[in-house]
């Protein structure tokens, strides 16, 4: 039933009334129920889901520090130091960045990957740190709450906040990865990148990462999914960055000149871990191995793996965006899961308990066998309701030892029939891993080398990759977007694996 405007005045008075008695509300650009200490308890219970998920990268100690080091430059230069700063890295090939309140800032080692300066990593991480030292996140959960709330939000001034702080919590995550309003970012752009400046670094760094950014929107489409779902268009933040590096030029001509921190910013990336990796699953290259379950998977380059799925039953799943018309997009999943069983079963058995058990409104359209782990799987075509609408699905089962193995694949009803070989191809080659594979199972890493005279790109990436035609593309991964321009003598490269190149690299200025 919806609520009378007699009914809500009330409410907005009462709020409105306390928010002018708050003492941490008079923020620039909104109100703020949320108190320091409140907020920065909200931030820990996010920053602990966000750490479980994704896991701190903890293989370079060293990286850590230096990164929290950098931002800890950056907070200097801020006018917000009731509260501490975290800087951390986390251990995901994902390109992002985001931050919590409270003070939890967070890059990806996959965004780290893709920077050729601290100078880049100073407009990032200040941009983000804007978003904790303006309190954005408190101003959008506190909007939130009056507009979904009513009355209740008001509980979020007491002490109690704790009964209900998951609930805030949530808020801010669903901030960190969907993103604020225009207005909020464009300020966080602002403030971000005068922070950089203040502490030293040149703005051009803004700019260099922003090239970069559309570089791998033209060239590998799908990898900034999650980074352009909560950050406004590259371009817009391109030009607006430009504008600062002019004025920065006219206002400090020979700071302006100044080279952007490489090499101190390279060095701290020798040695890490580029690939998908949590825990026991690695994907290398289109390879997907669990060392827990002794499975490996190929699956084609068209397919994103992701070892972190939305689905908590999943192992990992692998993922496939094909164009429709009218602008749509149509998703082909494959997915893993794993289970081990207290008294030993047979496949059918497996099968006939986990349809029993499926919580999801289902149909079984069609029973089949399906090759894969090496034997003839019972098989299944189901409808399957989901929130999205209807999807077909193949799902297959597989039993060793004690070990259950479900892999299926999932398309819309109209995508099925075509998708099927393409998901029974993927299924063919599940196996159980020799020991030999599950020893060579590792990580790619990124190295880093010094260019020798005479050196190309073209040069080196067929002496380093073994790929003739990545030139161009290995050019942009060392934030040089022009390929005619050659490495200079002595200076410091990113060498990736093959797979980190496989896409084609876009243009860029």
């Amino acid at each position: 039933m919806r609520a009378s405007s007699q009914a809500i005045r009330p409410v907005m008075a009462i709020a409105l009334t306390l928010l002018s008695l708050h003492p941490l509300n008079a923020q620039k650009g909104g109100l703020v129920l949320i108190s320091k200490d409140q907020e920065v308890q909200i931030g820990r219970e996010s920053a602990a889901a966000v750490e479980k998920e994704f896991g701190v990268y903890r293989e370079l100690p060293s990286l850590n520090a230096y990164v929290d080091r950098v931002g800890q430059r950056l907070v200097a230069q801020c006018a917000r130091r009731d509260i501490a700063y975290k800087f951390t890295v986390l251990d995901t090939p994902v390109i992002n960045a985001f931050a919590l309140p409270g003070g939890f800032v967070y890059v990806t080692r996959g965004i780290l990957a893709r920077m050729n300066s601290e100078d880049e990593l100073a407009a990032v991480m200040g941009h983000e740190l804007a978003h904790v030292a303006l309190r954005h996140g408190a101003q959008e959960m506190s909007r939130q709450a009056v507009a979904q709330l009513g009355i209740q939000a008001l509980g979020i001034l007491k002490p109690e906040l704790a009964k209900s702080v998951g609930q805030y919590a949530g808020m801010a995550l669903n901030l960190a990865f969907l993103g604020y309003s225009r207005d909020l970012e464009a300020q966080a752009d602002e403030y971000g990148i005068t922070y950089a400046e203040s502490a030293g670094y040149n703005p051009r760094g803004a700019t260099k990462m922003f090239q970069m950014l559309q570089s791998i929107e033209q060239g590998e489409p799908g990898s900034l999914e999650k980074f352009l779902a909560s950050h406004p268009p590259t371009a817009e933040r391109l030009t607006y960055a430009d504008g600062r590096v002019g004025q920065y030029a006219r206002e400090h001509p020979k700071k302006a000149d100044q080279p952007l921190q490489r090499d101190p910013f390279l060095r701290q990336l020798n040695g890490m871990a580029l690939g998908n990796a949590k825990g026991e699953a690695i994907v290398s290259g289109e390879t997907y191995v669990n060392k827990q379950y002794r499975i490996g998977l190929d699956f084609p380059g068209t397919y994103q793996a992701d070892l972190s799925p939305d689905d908590p039953d999943a192992l990992a799943v692998f993922v496939r965006r094909i164009k429709a018309g009218g602008g749509t997009v149509n998703s082909r999943v494959v997915g893993v899961e794993g289970k081990v069983f207290q008294q030993p079963r047979t496949a059918e058995d497996y099968a006939q308990r986990y349809l029993a058990n499926l919580k999801v409104q289902h149909k079984v359209v069609e029973y089949a066998r399906v090759w894969t782990a090496g034997v003839s799987a019972p098989a299944n075509v189901l409808d399957v309701q989901t929130q999205g609408g209807t999807v077909r699905l193949l799902m297959a089962f597989v039993v060793r030892d004690r070990t259950g193995l479900v892999i299926y694949g999932f398309a819309d009803p109209g995508d099925f029939q075509q998708a099927r070989p393409e998901f029974e191809q993927m299924m063919r080659t599940l196996r159980f891993v020799s020991d030999r594979e599950l020893a060579s199972a590792r990580p790619a890493r990124i190295q880093i080398v010094a260019s020798q005279p005479g050196d190309t790109w073209t040069g080196l990436a067929t002496r380093y990759l073994a790929a003739p035609n990545g030139g161009a593309r290995l050019a942009a991964y060392n934030g040089t977007f022009r390929p005619e321009k050659q490495p200079e003598q002595g200076m410091l490269l990113k060498i990736p694996d093959k797979a980190a190149l496989k896409e084609k690299a876009g243009g860029g200025s």
